[in-house]
């Protein structure tokens, strides 16, 4: 069984088939509410599109100061986009849940500098980020929750200089029960943070973006990400380890092709064809 099942069908605009391609009868997509990743082979368009949702109504993410022509690059698994760490963002129709526990995978060159925003909403008091730092010159993975009055969760871990520049398959937890916070790193558990006292239903609700940090008001204002970041889950749930595991031993990926050609909004619809994938939880990978 495949999280994402073979499919044809056609593009309309930015927007590519319906309905959504994701196999929710597969144990990896229970919670899943976010899957944000570019099509194998596929470079360009103006969105990056929502799997879950893929029609006009998904929660698709707008490139903002992107070039399309441009910042769509091919990584290990398709199209992702490069970051240019001055003013490049993502931002999303919807906000995303964040009073109760969650869970976040995404697949990202680190960058070899300090404050690189994967995610974030708001950056006062409450706050939301998800980034690596530079944490007393250690690189590290930095999962940063705060709640009214200013109690926090910070699970920081730091890497190896030697992973730098590289893809890596990146984890962020947060259970809502237990008020603790985990960051993973290639499926290994290399960071966590208990608070007591952390109360997650003051934290934000507003709109969210990738590659940046917010302000109060939700608007991108520092810690651009400078490198490039390929596909984004999010979860309405705590991930197990293994299945943290299974996101990066046998990566996702979709299940279709689209035309190299960049499709604009206005642009010709491309056909879709199916092709074999990885797969979750046994079976052979393509």
């Amino acid at each position: 069984m495949t999280l994402l099942a073979p499919r044809t069908g056609t593009a309309v605009g930015d927007f590519p088939i319906l309905p959504s391609p994701i196999d929710r009868l597969h144990p990896l997509a229970r919670g899943l509410i976010g899957y944000w990743e570019g099509l194998p082979g596929s470079v360009g368009g103006s969105r990056l599109i929502d799997w879950t949702a893929p029609g006009p109504n998904g929660n698709h993410g707008t490139l903002t100061n992107m070039d399309p022509a441009t910042d769509w690059v091919t990584g290990p698994d398709g199209g992702v986009l490069a970051y240019d760490g001055v003013n490049q963002h993502l931002v999303f129709n919807n906000p995303i849940p964040l009073r109760q526990s969650f869970s976040v995978v995404a697949r990202v060159n680190i960058p070899d500098t300090d404050n690189h925003a994967i995610l974030s909403v708001d950056a006062g008091v409450p706050l939301a980020t998800l980034q690596t730092v530079l944490s007393g010159g250690q690189p590290s993975i930095d999962l940063r929750l705060r709640s009214t009055p200013n109690q926090q969760i910070r699970a920081l871990a730091s890497i190896g200089a030697s992973l730098l520049n590289q893809w890596h398959d990146i984890a962020w937890v947060f259970n809502a029960v237990t008020k603790t916070g985990r960051v993973y790193l290639d499926g290994d558990l290399v960071g966590s943070s208990t608070n007591a006292s952390f109360d997650p239903a003051t934290m934000p609700a507003n709109f969210f973006v990738l590659g940046a940090r917010t302000n109060a008001g939700g608007t991108p204002n520092g810690n651009y990400f400078e490198d490039q970041m390929g596909r984004v889950l999010f979860y309405s749930r705590v991930l197990l380890p293994n299945e943290i595991k299974q996101h990066h031993t046998k990566p996702l990926a979709l299940l279709t092709l689209r035309s190299r050609t960049p499709v604009g909004v206005t642009g010709a619809p491309p056909a879709f064809v199916s092709r074999p994938s990885h797969v979750i939880g046994g079976g052979i990978a393509a």
